[in-house]
C-alpha cells in the first residue's frame, strides 16, 4: 500500500478534522474546550483546526507504528462535538510542521518525493527557514532564493495527486471533497501610476495566483515566471493537466 492510501485511509477513519494536542489525549471533547473567543451559532459554518496530529495518532510516515486508538477516540469526540453545533469540520493534514520523521526521510518538500506523502489540505502557508529571510534560529541554512519554488510545486503536485486518488478511489461512496487553502493577502496600489498599478498585480500573482494559477490554467502566472527565470520550476504537460483537475474547494486564511 503506498505512502499515499495509508495516509487517505488515515483520514477516512479519523473522519474531518484535525487537531494538534501537545500534552495527552482528551478523552471527551466539549464545548469548554474550545478556544474562549470561538463564537458558536448560526454564523459559524466551518471549523479549521491546523494540522492532523499524525504523531498523536501514531501512523507516520511509511505506516510503520500502530494507530493509537486513544487518539482516534479525541478525534471523533471532536467532530462530534463540532457537528452538534452545526459545524462542518474541514481536515488540515499539514499547517507549516512537516513530521519529523518525513522531513528526515524525504529531506522535506524541497523534495519531490514529498508528494508521495498524499496531503491533501492546509498547505497554508508553506514555509522553511532559509536565509536570508527564514524566521527563527536558521543555523540548518537552506536557500530562499529557489527553495520557495521548489516547495510550492511540490506541495501542487501533492495536491493534485490526492485529489486525483481521492476521486478515483472513494469520492463514489464517500461524496467528499479535498480542497486547498491559501493566505488571501489584498493589495492596492498607493497612486495610480501605473507603476504602483503594476506593482498592486505582481503583488496578487506572487500571494494568490502562484497558487491558484496552477490549478486553473496549469501552469504559474507570467509575472512570477518572469521574475523567477530558471529558479521556478516547470510543469510537464501532463502534470499540467493533472494539476488543472477542479478542487472541491479553495479556502482562504485571512490575516491583517
Amino acid at each position: 500500500m503506498s505512502i499515499t492510501v495509508r495516509l487517505l485511509f488515515l483520514l477516512l477513519v479519523i473522519g474531518n478534522v484535525g487537531f494538534f494536542i501537545a500534552n495527552g489525549v482528551v478523552d471527551e471533547y466539549q464545548r469548554d474546550d474550545f478556544p474562549a473567543e470561538f463564537v458558536f451559532g448560526s454564523g459559524t459554518s466551518a471549523y479549521q483546526v491546523l494540522f492532523l496530529a499524525v504523531v498523536r495518532l501514531n501512523w507516520i510516515g511509511d505506516g510503520s507504528g500502530s494507530v493509537n486508538a486513544k487518539g482516534l477516540q479525541y478525534y471523533n469526540n471532536f467532530i462530534n462535538e463540532l457537528l452538534s453545533h452545526g459545524i462542518q469540520p474541514h481536515v488540515t493534514l499539514f499547517h507549516d510542521d512537516l513530521p519529523q520523521i518525513l522531513e528526515d526521510e524525504y529531506g522535506g518538500w524541497i523534495s519531490r518525493k514529498a508528494v508521495l506523502g498524499g496531503y491533501d489540505v492546509g498547505f497554508t502557508p508553506p514555509g522553511r527557514c532559509s536565509s536570508p529571510f527564514g524566521f527563527g534560529n536558521c543555523t540548518n541554512g537552506g536557500n530562499s532564493s529557489y527553495e520557495p519554488y521548489l516547495v510550492t510545486h511540490h506541495l501542487l503536485l501533492a495536491h493534485a495527486s490526492a485529489v486525483r486518488l481521492y476521486r478515483k478511489k472513494y469520492k463514489g461512496r464517500q461524496h467528499g471533497f479535498v480542497g486547498i487553502n491559501v493566505f488571501a493577502y489584498w493589495f492596492e496600489p498607493y497612486t495610480n501610476t501605473m507603476e504602483d498599478l503594476k506593482a498592486t498585480q505582481r503583488a496578487h500573482d506572487f500571494y494568490l495566483g502562484w497558487f491558484l494559477n496552477p490549478l486553473v490554467n496549469g501552469d504559474y502566472p507570467e509575472t512570477v515566471k518572469k521574475n523567477a527565470g530558471n529558479r521556478i520550476p516547470s510543469f510537464t504537460k501532463l502534470e499540467s493537466e493533472r494539476i488543472k483537475v477542479p478542487s472541491g474547494t479553495i479556502g482562504s486564511t485571512e490575516s491583517p
